[in-house]
């Protein structure tokens, strides 16, 4: 499976421990299948840090890593998933569980619907059926060093002009 990584440097030996816990799927090396995601990321980065090169790290995962590792895939935008970015984002560990973890990514509308969830103005339900309404844009983050080790090869990084 062809993924996507978009960052400012040049990414060919992923660290899972580089980075913060509380993100969506918790502490790891995150990707997407989706190209066009991974560019979006960078728009994000270099606004953050000007100086920064946009540069997409292309990878391939073995298909094989969602058999031996523990992989746990969110489909939808639905109550599971939903409570497992809330968890996540305050401070849970419910990440640890796995070792690839794939879903929704929560950004944009789907973020503030998550806020607003999390600070108690609209009840699950209300935000549930909100999610559903919004695009599923892809995530996949490996949790575990042994999956990047074993499964997880460099293919190549591009540079954005």
């Amino acid at each position: 499976m062809k993924l996507f990584h978009g960052s400012l440097v040049r990414v060919e030996y992923p660290d899972v421990t580089i980075g913060r816990d509380s993100l969506d799927f918790g502490r790891g090396f995150y990707m997407t299948r989706d190209y066009e995601q991974a560019v979006r990321w960078t728009n994000i980065l270099v606004k953050r840090e000007p100086s920064g090169v946009r540069t997409i790290n292309t990878f391939e995962l073995s298909d094989d890593a969602f058999e031996k590792y523990n992989y746990r895939l969110f489909e939808s935008y639905n109550d599971e998933w939903l409570d497992f970015i809330v968890s996540n984002r305050l401070g849970g560990e419910d990440w640890r569980n796995y070792d690839i973890i794939e879903g929704g990514i929560a950004n944009d509308k789907v973020f503030d619907t998550i806020e607003i969830y999390m600070s108690g103005m609209i009840p699950k339900d209300v935000a549930i059926g909100r999610l559903k309404n919004e695009k599923i844009r892809n995530q996949l983050c490996i949790v575990s060093q042994d999956v990047v080790n074993d499964c997880l090869k460099y293919v190549e990084s591009i540079i954005i002009e």
